[in-house]
């Protein structure tokens, strides 16, 4: 009993933060223009700088969590794998293909996932974390974009230097230049540092909130199965294949923690931004995203109970 109340401690304030972020959209407090250039400045300014920090001040002489990175991207290319085969035969239209892969595939780990484990395991569990969404957040991106420009209704604003202009300049694959960082220490002077790490802070408490704003209650009774069938495939079958692989695989502990969280964090709101970019069905995928994190604030503390029930996490 103390292991599930101190899970839903943990847990529970984050969506706490995201119906904050609801509440001032829908009350006016702030405006769509603002909440969308919040996204962007973490997006673009305030995750990269969180990252570029922990990788600085992390021991080189710690164990690089080489098996765990391993295992988790070989179970999400199955997954997005699986997903593509499964929304392919299901969706009702070519546009909703790519919304409802992306639903299925994509997660918010960089907002909700590194909060979770930031407040669960605190700053060991953050680190394995980052090196974690470094390295699989990209897979998603390149994959989410494959599919949606194959199945692109207009063909013609899909051409392939934009396309690879877009997978490039992702933050998260921009952020892969600076693990280096890990093993070499440019001497940086304190009062930068003190800055970055300023910056840093605003980025999970932001993000949730901009998660927040975005929700739109109106559509959730909208799209019902096709829906339904990507929040299954997000929350159920991602998690089962990715937490089961990782344990088959003699992963548990923090290593564990991260894995299942990364697998198990509702879908990323930046899927509306391709859905649009890409012209696929952008209603849809508010939808998804909609229903997927309200979904998830049952289905995320059960995944942690149920790993620490079984002694598989801290």
């Amino acid at each position: 009993m103390i292991s599930v109340i101190t899970t839903l401690n943990a847990i529970l304030p984050s969506f706490v933060i995201m119906f904050c972020g609801w509440i001032v959209q829908r009350t006016g407090v702030v405006t769509h223009r603002f909440l969308n250039e919040a996204s962007r400045l973490v997006f673009f300014v305030a995750l990269p700088v969180m990252i570029t920090v922990k990788f600085y001040e992390v021991d080189s002489s710690q164990v690089f969590p080489t098996r765990q990175i391993a295992v988790c991207v070989i179970a999400t290319v199955i997954h997005c794998l699986v997903s593509w085969l499964v929304v392919r035969k299901i969706a009702p239209t070519k546009a909703a293909i790519g919304a409802m892969f992306q639903g299925a595939t994509r997660s918010n780990f960089a907002a909700i996932g590194l909060y979770l484990i930031n407040t669960l395991f605190g700053h060991a569990g953050l680190l394995n974390a980052t090196l974690l969404m470094v390295a699989t957040i990209p897979i998603n991106n390149v994959t989410s974009v494959l599919v949606l420009s194959k199945y692109a209704p207009d063909k013609g604003n899909t051409k392939r230097g934009p396309i690879i202009k877009t997978i490039i300049m992702n933050p998260m694959v921009l952020s892969l230049a600076v693990v280096p960082l890990i093993w070499f220490k440019p001497p940086i002077p304190l009062f930068i540092l003190h800055a970055a790490h300023d910056i840093s802070a605003l980025t999970l408490p932001l993000a949730l909130i901009a998660v927040g704003a975005s929700i739109q209650f109106s559509r959730i009774r909208d799209h019902i199965w096709a829906g339904g069938v990507t929040i299954i495939l997000k929350l159920i079958i991602m998690p089962i294949i990715v937490v089961g692989f990782a344990v088959f695989a003699g992963i548990r502990g923090l290593d564990l923690a991260s894995i299942a969280l990364f697998a198990a964090t509702p879908t990323a709101t930046a899927s509306y931004i391709l859905a649009k970019r890409f012209h696929s069905d952008t209603e849809m995928t508010s939808w998804i995203i909609a229903a997927c994190t309200l979904t998830s604030l049952a289905t995320l503390p059960a995944l942690i109970i149920i790993l620490r029930l079984l002694k598989l996490v801290p």
